[in-house]
């Protein structure tokens, strides 16, 4: 695997990521941007933490994660993505940068200065991998030294973009929840079922988790997007040059 260098692009294969997402994505996530900047409270000295979750696996929650941060980011706010899915991490296959040091290690060395990574998208993008794979990631998220990384990286962030496990699966993200601002739970067409996806916002609700809304993810229209706001009506194709209104 690669090692990270700011001063060499990394090469992210067959991903729309950042930049490379189509036409219609991109809107989708300037306005869940939008959305979050009107749904969070400012914090006086401190940016806002986003957990990102999805009920069962494979739902895009670190895909979501990604984009995201990098829309919040080049919206002129400074962010980091952590990878907080320590059971199965993704964040540093996208960027093909090593997995460690990353989160699990600030644990066993806390006074150590934090294994951040320059995001290659955006300067404004800071990363954070899962680290060495720990036998206790449900402890470790939930924990007070978890709220301390965390109040610790408000502190210089606008914005804390957590990619967690999904809840049907595990209970680290219940655990964690109690330190986030918001959370964002990621669906995907043709995948999630119903009531996986109602299982998963009760259990949110029950620990009384603040949830922003739900992403559904996954769906395209081939050429040609609609997006519908309040009684306008858009349209885009995409072999046109920015498209028609």
């Amino acid at each position: 695997m690669k090692k990270y260098k700011e001063d060499v692009e990394i090469f992210i294969p067959n991903k729309k990521i950042g930049d490379k997402l189509p036409f219609a994505a991109k809107e989708a996530y300037n306005l869940l941007r939008t959305n979050i900047s009107f749904s969070l409270n400012k914090k006086e000295g401190k940016g806002n933490i986003i957990g990102i979750v999805s009920a069962e696996p494979q739902d895009g929650k670190s895909f979501t994660s990604l984009n995201l941060a990098y829309t919040l980011a080049v919206d002129n706010n400074k962010v980091v993505l952590i990878d907080g899915d320590m059971r199965k991490p993704t964040i540093d296959k996208y960027f093909e940068i090593d997995n460690v040091p990353g989160l699990s290690d600030i644990f066993t060395n806390p006074t150590k200065e934090y294994p951040i990574h320059k995001s290659v998208l955006t300067e404004k993008m800071d990363l954070i991998c899962c680290g060495t794979i720990p036998p206790n990631p449900s402890q470790l998220l939930s924990s007070e030294e978890m709220k301390n990384i965390l109040d610790n990286l408000s502190s210089k962030y606008d914005y804390v973009v957590i990619d967690l496990p999904p809840i049907n699966v595990v209970a680290d993200s219940l655990g964690a929840s109690k330190y986030f601002d918001g959370i964002i739970v990621v669906s995907r067409h043709n995948k999630t079922r119903k009531k996986d996806l109602q299982e998963a916002i009760r259990q949110l609700t029950f620990v009384q988790a603040k949830i922003l809304g739900i992403v559904y993810n996954g769906y395209a229209r081939e050429g040609k997007y609609y997006y519908r706001t309040k009684k306008n009506y858009y349209y885009y194709e995409e072999k046109n040059k920015g498209g028609k209104e």
